[in-house]
């Protein structure tokens, strides 16, 4: 599938440079855009919510699943252990979820309290970037 396919279901798009745009999260109430949208360089589209939605979430809330966002004529659909993926776009995936843990750093530091689903929206941001430098191994 072409990432043009999903910007066409979104709201608030806008390009960010060379593919990459911003959007309204269709998974939740976004008044302004928090949707980060990426296309690699072999066609994969990256989707990133900083609003804390899953990716199952956000693809289901426009009729598309996750395979969706991948061609059918590549790597990521071989029987391996990871998805093929360039060092760049693993440190695109990095810096998002790592932007997500400073700006919670940054609402304790100002004496907020995190709400439950914050807590573990950040538990589940953590264990992905312990997950994403074991790929990083891999390089």
């Amino acid at each position: 599938m072409s990432t043009h396919v999903l910007l066409d279901r979104l709201d608030g798009v806008r390009s960010r440079g060379p593919g990459s745009w911003m959007a309204k999260c269709p998974a939740h109430d976004d008044r302004s855009p928090s949707l980060s949208i990426r296309e690699t360089s072999d066609g994969a589209t990256l989707v990133y919510c900083f609003g804390g939605c899953s990716l199952h979430e956000v693809v289901g809330a426009v009729g598309l699943q996750i395979k969706d966002l991948f061609p059918a004529n590549n790597n990521y659909h071989s029987k391996s252990k990871q998805p093929q993926i360039s060092a760049r776009d693993l440190l695109i995936l990095i810096t998002y979820r790592v932007t997500l843990l400073w700006i919670a750093a940054e609402d304790l530091a100002a004496g907020k309290v995190l709400s439950e689903r914050d807590q573990a929206t950040i538990r589940k941001e953590y264990a992905e970037i312990g997950r994403m430098l074991e790929v990083a191994n891999g390089f």
